[in-house]
């Protein structure tokens, strides 16, 4: 194995944190990842016992030592409350935006499905109920409605108090959902809560990862605290 292979994997896997989560987690084998990344990058002129012997080498290494172990305990007595039909409206911040937030507030101050509002030196953001974007974009200018988009689901785990301690958690969870190529419109977390916006069609995906991160740990995790 040449040292010229040997940096390539190295640089290949430090370049995709999701890799090495799976790695740390014994999800991927050195067969699979060697595949991957013959496969993946064409140009690259290495044998397969080249690349497995560096992708070994690799896990030997800088991975064995590693233990996702405490990381598990923040998804004991976990669960997952899902909430469909959801919308997000973008507008624009300008002259106007006192007014429409006064309508907003109209709106949805008495409503207990309200969701949340974020917001940027250009625009803030509702996330609200479908049934309540039509009344806005009636009562908001045309011009400082950005992009009005319906069909958001938003998924919350409710984790472990030891979240709050525990680096690395949140890095699981994303990593998951990115390795299965969901795209995120944003996310929230309050205490123990973890929140992910996410497209409706995408909903049932994500919903199975996180139940089994958390199945996960309880069948692998039932001593530790």
């Amino acid at each position: 194995m040449s040292q010229r292979v040997s940096f390539y994997v190295n640089k290949y896997i430090e370049g995709d944190p999701t890799i090495k989560v799976g790695l740390q987690r014994g999800l991927i084998t050195s067969r699979i990842l060697t595949k991957h990344i013959i496969e993946e990058e064409r140009e690259f002129k290495g044998s397969f016992d080249d690349v497995r012997n560096a992708v070994r080498k690799y896990t030997d290494e800088d991975v064995s030592s590693f233990s996702f172990k405490n990381i598990y305990n923040a998804f004991k007595d976990s669960h997952i409350d899902v909430r469909s039909n959801l919308a997000s409206i973008e507008i624009s911040r300008n002259d106007n935006t006192g007014n429409n937030l006064k309508i907003i507030n109209e709106i949805l101050s008495n409503n207990e499905k309200f969701v949340r509002v974020l917001n940027n030196e250009n625009f803030f953001q509702v996330i609200m109920p479908e049934e309540d974007i039509d009344r806005i974009t009636k009562l908001i200018k045309n011009q400082d409605i950005i992009s009005p988009m319906k069909g958001v689901s938003c998924i919350t785990i409710f984790l472990d108090s030891s979240v709050k301690y525990t680096p690395g958690i949140y890095f699981l969870i994303m990593g998951q959902i990115s390795l299965n190529q969901i795209n995120i419109y944003d996310v929230s977390s309050h205490e123990s809560e973890f929140s992910v916006y996410i497209d409706e069609k995408d909903g049932a995906k994500v919903h199975q990862l996180l139940y089994e991160l958390a199945e996960y740990q309880k069948k692998f995790c039932k001593n530790d605290r």
